[in-house]
């Protein structure tokens, strides 16, 4: 049997501060990509909660423009497609090469699992000079589901029926219908 050491992609092994200086540009601060990522993810598991899977790249641009709504800020789409874009050029955080490195002399094989697209996916971790050390890059969106959620999804369920309450009702909520 193969054994398998996987690692999540985006902040775990890239940094997302190399998107500060787009979000500046856009937003006026870096302090609005940690708000960006975070109501990404949400868009993106709140979909498939829901039933209603959505890719990582419609997720970013729609956080994009629900930022920029919160914030009062006339979103540029240059500047939108910039840091979608910018997702692609991640560089590793500086400990990354070194402990991938010493993974290679282990019986482990390595992958990268991330939610990104297959395409995303491997062009972060070529444009990070790390794909030599990566056995597989695995995407959630092959099977259109993302990693996380699908453990969480089974332990909602079980909360729900838990307190009798139907899946349906979480959908309708989830689209916006109460």
């Amino acid at each position: 049997m193969v054994r398998v050491v996987a690692f999540d992609v985006n902040e775990t092994l890239l940094d997302l501060a190399a998107l500060d200086e787009p979000f500046t540009r856009a937003f006026g601060s870096a302090a609005s990509r940690p708000l960006w990522f975070a109501q990404m993810l949400q868009l993106a598991f709140v979909g498939t909660i829901t039933g209603e899977y959505i890719d990582f790249g419609t997720a970013q641009h729609a956080a994009l423009r629900m930022l920029a709504a919160r914030t009062g800020t006339d979103l540029d789409p240059a500047d939108a497609d910039a840091i979608v874009t910018g997702m692609r050029r991640l560089p590793p955080h500086p400990e990354v090469r070194a402990a991938l490195t010493a993974l290679r002399g282990s019986p482990l094989a390595v992958a990268a699992l991330t939610n990104s697209t297959r395409e995303v996916a491997e062009a972060q971790i070529v444009n990070a000079g790390l794909r030599d050390l990566f056995d597989a890059v695995l995407s959630a969106d092959d099977v259109r589901r993302l990693k996380e959620l699908q453990v969480e999804n089974a332990r909602l369920k079980r909360i729900v029926a838990d307190k009798e309450l139907q899946i349906e009702a979480l959908k309708e909520l989830g689209k916006g219908n109460w």
